[in-house]
């Protein structure tokens, strides 16, 4: 068996060194290389990922003055001055960088339609985020929930929000 499978490597080499006119040596050389190209594009995929799967939330029943800046300063206080949040090792400060806001708007108008969502870095930041709901900003109680990406009305999309919702209300 041992033997087979070295007769049979040495024949793909000789063949393989044959028709690219390199010699073994080059083709291992090339071989190593592709494949530390293969763990450098599957670390890149496993980035990908991660990217792919962000912790964004759904904030709704903003009023329509409510700005990127209040909103942000809403989570920035309440998150930072919480008494629990400063105890505890996981407490990290909400920063523009760990916390991202996109507004939504009429194309038109350019006027708020009362809702946004909330990208954030990290899922103990998420948590903290969702610990807002139903609290009040600019005279208006908000609502804040874990979303889910994807198509307005996909199945896979909707099992998702409705399962993130049952685990917010736990």
């Amino acid at each position: 068996n041992a033997k087979e499978r070295r007769r049979a490597k040495k024949k793909a080499q000789a063949v393989a060194s044959e028709e690219s006119k390199c010699t073994v040596e080059e083709l291992m050389e090339l071989a190593a290389a592709a494949k530390a190209n293969a763990t450098s594009s599957a670390k890149k995929s496993a980035e990908k990922k991660e990217k792919r799967d962000p912790y964004i939330l759904f904030i709704g029943q903003l009023a329509y003055t409510t700005t990127k800046q209040m909103l942000f300063e809403h989570f920035e206080t309440k998150i930072n001055n919480d008494v629990d949040n400063i105890a505890s090792s996981k407490g990290k400060p909400v920063t523009t960088e760990s916390l991202q806001i996109r507004l939504l708007t009429d194309k038109k108008t350019k006027k708020s339609k009362g809702m946004a969502f909330l990208e954030v870095s990290n899922p103990e930041l998420m948590y903290q985020c969702l610990s807002l709901h139903r609290t009040a900003i600019d005279g208006r109680r908000i609502n804040v929930e874990r979303s889910a990406g994807g198509g307005k009305s996909s199945e896979a999309r909707k099992t998702k929000i409705a399962s993130y919702r049952k685990e917010q209300t736990d």
